[in-house]
């Protein structure tokens, strides 16, 4: 910042230092006044521990990140400033003070005073209230609270009005305490025990509200797994008996293993089968060959009913021996009903042997051939026919077991298939959501190591003494406020006037020169120091003027005005005295007096000597001229004069008016100089030119050696040096 800003700075506070001082003090004085009754105010504060940060975690590699912690505690906080939560604690808080309220004294919930103001606007709710129990009262509160404009709790809930509003309790501050994982809460009223109260309350609704929030949504899914696994495990068994009954009900032990048993049964059937056909032909053929050539078979009846009865017996055996190699499957196995049966064929084959020794009658046949070596083939072919016949009509009758079995089994497998795929979707979906179940448990085990339950490290405690006062800051507040605002109030006037009171003013909004400043009467202080200074101002004048003197010639001085009555006689006659007393020849006249400026000989004149009788031994012409807006003045007047002032009020605006007369001026007097002359300025501005004016105490030199920057220059305790 430039030094002259700032000089103009320090002036400028200088100027206004009385309407500072003034002010600021008047405004502290009546700061302290409206201040003297203001309102005790109590403070109560907890601090929680969250665990978030530090909290163990049952995944060793689960780690939050900043985003997620500083999410855990706004959520908290969020928490603490919520709608619900505060609506809660406002009503606990009115059932308790409705409650436990007495007239008479302060209790530890609510003072009378409070007490008394609670209850003008609460007698509506007088039938709501039960004295001997609060939380009876808090149950009837909340049931008769609506959201309605008619209902008065929440009219009482939704109002401005202190302890029991939103507004009220919005003022409960809770932030983290650094990086830690505590929680501070902030609460401050004018009532003790309902600051007190308030947090108390508050916690419970958070802790409870907290819990809600963490352990909801997994008791909610566990809840969900829980009646899902239930309603499966109900279904599966269902289709567990379903299936048991079916297999019961159709003799199913294993379905593949069956299936697989009859279709290797079948398979070994088709075979067998083929061969007992071709056994049986061949031996049908062979027997009825043998048959032809020897008629045994009539013969053999006629002879002995024995022999039939025993090929009958051999036959029968033969089907059944057949029936079980048939269906005996396994070769490890020993059948004795099996190894009877071919016991008995042998001993039936054996008798038919020696019956057939017996017939001596029939040993040659017509054709010459030994009957005996016949009939023992013709015995054997016999034997094997039947034993293939019989053995045909038992694959025969497996043949009907067998597509009886295949068309039993067929139809089952899809039934099977499709209960056995129930079975299975049902207890996939039984394994899902018993991991699903597992995980949810898991999720909420985590919850609790990781976050845990809120712990309230520092307890609330009851108040006993007010906070201090805030007088003291709303003084120095009111103190600084006041001095800016003045400050800031004078400063737009400053940018705003267009008074010229200094020199520097002055030049910048006429664009003129300004030769010099002529002070006003003082204050009563320096009244007897008015004339030292008017003559030291006048020196300095004359001293700017001298050096444009020249010999031997009337150097003419003109003195103007813009407007009338600007003081030029009274500064005419302080130099014309000055320069008398210098010696000089010195001739003052005025247009009042010596010339007629409403004259033609004034309008027409080239020179003010031609109008005015001046002796010609003079050295120098005061010339006084009269105001610019009202008169005219001739070129040639002004041009021959050394030097024309145009006195001006320093008290006074500069118009657009002034500066038009003063253009004017400048244009009339062409080559000749001229100036502007402050009249009546404040002695800062005439310093400005004449150095520092008496009197000379200390003080003045310090603060002229101040405004002037002269820091660190010694200052002399001789006021009469």
């Amino acid at each position: 910042m430039e030094t002259n800003t700032i000089t103009y700075l320090a002036r400028f506070i200088y100027r206004i230092r009385y309407k500072l001082f003034l002010g600021s003090i008047i405004t502290c004085l009546l700061t302290i006044y409206f201040t003297r009754f203001l309102p005790k105010t109590y403070t109560v504060s907890t601090s929680i521990y969250t665990g978030i940060v530090s909290g163990g975690s049952i995944n060793a590699e689960t780690s939050m990140n900043w985003n997620e912690t500083n999410n855990a505690f706004e959520n908290i906080i969020q928490l603490i400033r919520s709608k619900k939560t505060l609506e809660q604690v406002s009503l606990h808080l009115l059932a308790q003070d409705l409650t436990y309220g007495d007239l008479t004294q302060d209790t530890r919930y609510i003072s009378s005073e409070n007490y008394k103001n609670l209850l003008k606007y609460t007698k509506d709710l007088t039938p709501l209230v039960d004295r001997n129990s609060v939380e009876k009262t808090f149950q009837n509160l909340n049931y008769h609270l609506q959201d309605s404009p008619d209902n008065l709790i929440y009219r009482i809930l939704s109002s401005e009005r202190p302890f029991y509003s939103f507004h009220a309790l919005n003022k409960i501050s809770a932030r983290r305490l650094g990086t830690s994982d505590m929680l501070e809460i902030v609460y401050e009223s004018s009532d003790p025990g309902i600051t007190y109260n308030t947090i108390k309350l508050l916690l419970e609704e958070l802790l409870k509200g907290y819990e809600n929030i963490r352990f909801g949504a997994s008791h909610d899914v566990i809840k969900y797994f829980e009646e899902q696994i239930k309603l499966i495990q109900k279904k599966l068994r269902s289709q567990e008996d379903s299936l048991m009954n079916f297999s019961t009900r159709h003799r199913i032990i294993n379905y593949t293993d069956q299936t697989k048993h009859l279709a290797e049964l079948n398979k070994d059937y088709e075979n067998r089968y083929q061969e007992t056909l071709l056994a049986y032909t061949g031996s049908l053929n062979l027997l009825q060959k043998l048959e032809k050539q020897l008629d045994i078979k009539t013969l053999l009846t006629q002879e002995n009913e024995g022999f039939i009865k025993t090929l009958d017996e051999i036959s029968s055996l033969n089907s059944k021996i057949t029936e079980l190699e048939t269906f005996t499957t396994t070769s490890g196995d020993v059948n004795t009903e099996l190894l009877e049966y071919k016991r008995q064929l042998k001993a039936a084959e054996e008798k038919i042997a020696k019956i057939s020794i017996n017939m001596d009658v029939y040993k040659y046949t017509k054709e010459g051939l030994k009957v005996e070596e016949m009939v023992q083939e013709w015995l054997r072919a016999f034997v094997q026919n039947k034993k293939a016949e019989a053995e045909v009509k038992t694959m025969q009758q497996l043949r009907d077991k067998i597509d009886e079995e295949i068309f039993r089994f067929s139809p089952l497998g899809p039934s099977l298939k499709r209960q056995e795929r129930e079975i299975g979707i049902s207890e996939e979906t039984y394994k899902e959501l018993l991991h699903g179940l597992s995980l949810a448990r898991l999720k909420q085990k985590n919850i609790e190591v990781t976050s845990t339950t809120l712990d309230v490290t520092v307890p609330p405690t009851y108040p006993i003494f007010p906070n201090a006062t805030k007088r003291l800051l709303y003084i120095i507040a009111a103190f600084i406020g006041s001095i800016v605002f003045i400050m800031g109030f004078y400063f737009l006037i400053e940018l705003l006037d267009r008074t010229l009171r200094d020199a520097e003013r002055a030049e910048r909004f006429s664009k003129g020169k300004v030769l010099g400043v002529f002070p006003n009467k003082g204050s009563l202080k320096y009244r007897g120091f008015n004339r030292v200074c008017q003559r030291q101002v006048i020196q300095y004048t004359c001293n700017s003027l001298q050096d444009l003197l020249v010999k031997n010639k009337i150097n003419i001085f003109n003195f103007v005005s813009i407007d009338p009555k600007q003081g030029k006689s009274y500064i005419i006659n302080e130099i014309n005295e000055h320069w008398e007393d210098l010696g000089f020849k010195v001739k003052s006249i005025s247009y009042e007096q010596d010339f007629n400026t409403t004259s033609p000989d004034y309008i027409y004149a080239t020179s003010i000597l031609n109008i005015t009788s001046i002796p010609k031994d003079i050295d120098i012409l005061l010339v006084e001229y009269p105001d610019l807006k009202n008169h005219q003045f001739p070129a040639p007047l002004l041009t021959e004069a050394i030097v024309n002032l145009v006195i001006i009020d320093a008290n006074q605006a500069w118009k657009d008016c002034d500066q038009h007369a003063f253009n004017q001026l400048i244009t009339k007097a062409k080559n000749s100089k001229t100036f502007l002359y402050l009249n009546k300025a404040e002695r800062e501005a005439v310093e400005e030119y004449t150095g520092q004016l008496p009197p000379y105490t200390l003080g003045r030199r310090l603060i002229y050696k101040l405004f002037h920057f002269e820091l660190s220059g010694r200052t002399s305790l001789d006021v009469n040096e």
